[in-house]
């Protein structure tokens, strides 16, 4: 569980509900009629634009029999399934034995389906076996992923997404795996006309659409562009396996890994303004030690997301500044944009 609240000269209790919608199911966040971001989170204003026909699946989750996979197919059976009743949706994973028993735990907790909504489709693969990985991406729209370490599982599905024409989604929180999306699948991506969005959990949606929610509130009032955005963040939980898995894989893959995890523009957001040349300055440093906090007034401490969010925000900033998805958009991060997280 967890709050995050965004100062870009102030924030407030609404800006904080968002967030908390957004983490807690992946619904579309409950928005004042007035807010700017309301038509850039609206699922089904963009839902002409990720149709391909001749699918077997609407959703993929891959990793489904997992720790967080299980949620998500929980997820999709007592919400998703009941507000959009034609999905057609499957569970992915290697062993059908865990999923069938996933499936039947998320069904009994959501209740009966509606008239017309289907059960999710069980499907057996392995990412050691790119054919196996190719059978089941060829036949989704949407392929949602929860099984990491993705710096070791993740590219296999990555390449057939790209290369079957199927989005992509995951639950990454590793930096390094962030490049790799970067260097080797961006530009395939692109051209393909396939969307690849990593970083999908409580690393980072709160800390990326608090950041653009910010940001337009900002503009809104002041008319100002870019901004000294800072996320003050309040957590308390338990770390999954998978979690674990891979925070000893990071830590045990060298020197270059531990390189790269530390560039704060490991995948872009360097200020391209005034500010260039003192890049990174240091509110876009990781902070290691407590400090005392002005606009709060308060003490601040590391937070040990913000080495993974922050590389997310900044992404967005390069991507946004280099081509708006929306008119809204342009000029939103400004040249010398500063994001940090405590």
């Amino acid at each position: 569980a967890g709050a995050a609240l965004f100062g870009a000269c102030g924030s407030s209790a609404e800006d904080s509900s968002l967030l908390a919608d957004a983490v807690a199911g992946g619904a579309t966040p409950r928005l004042p009629p007035s807010s700017g971001v309301r038509r850039f989170l609206n699922p089904r204003a963009m839902a002409g634009s990720l149709t391909r026909g001749g699918r077997l699946f609407d959703v993929v989750v891959w990793g489904g029999a997992g720790f967080t996979g299980r949620l998500i197919v929980e997820y999709l059976c007592r919400v998703v399934a009941r507000e959009h009743p034609r999905l057609r949706w499957a569970i992915a994973a290697r062993d059908r034995g865990k999923m069938e028993a996933v499936k039947a735990w998320a069904m009994a907790r959501a209740g009966p389906l509606p008239p017309g909504a289907e059960e999710p489709a069980i499907l057996v693969g392995d990412a050691r076996s790119q054919e196996s990985v190719d059978r089941i991406v060829g036949e989704a729209r949407v392929v949602i992923s929860a099984a990491g370490p993705f710096w070791t599982h993740g590219a296999p599905v990555v390449d057939a997404c790209v290369r079957l024409g199927a989005d992509y989604v995951d639950i990454a929180g590793e930096t390094p795996w962030f490049k790799t999306l970067a260097t080797r699948f961006h530009a395939a991506a692109e051209k393909a006309g396939v969307r690849i969005v990593p970083a999908c959990g409580f690393d980072s949606v709160p800390s990326d659409l608090g950041t653009l929610h910010a940001l337009l509130a900002l503009r809104a009032r002041t008319a100002s562009a870019g901004a000294d955005v800072r996320c003050f963040v309040v957590m308390s939980g338990k770390l999954s396996g998978g979690t674990m898995a891979t925070g000893i894989l990071m830590d045990s893959l060298g020197d270059e890994v531990a390189a790269q995890r530390a560039d704060p523009f490991l995948v872009g957001g360097r200020p391209t303004g005034r500010a260039a040349a003192a890049a990174p300055r240091a509110r876009e440093r990781d902070l290691d030690s407590a400090e005392f906090d002005e606009t709060i007034r308060a003490w601040v401490g590391p937070f040990m997301m913000a080495t993974i969010n922050t590389r997310v925000v900044r992404r967005s900033a390069e991507l946004l500044r280099a081509s708006p998805a929306f008119p809204e958009l342009a000029g939103l991060y400004g040249p010398d944009f500063c994001y940090s997280e405590v």
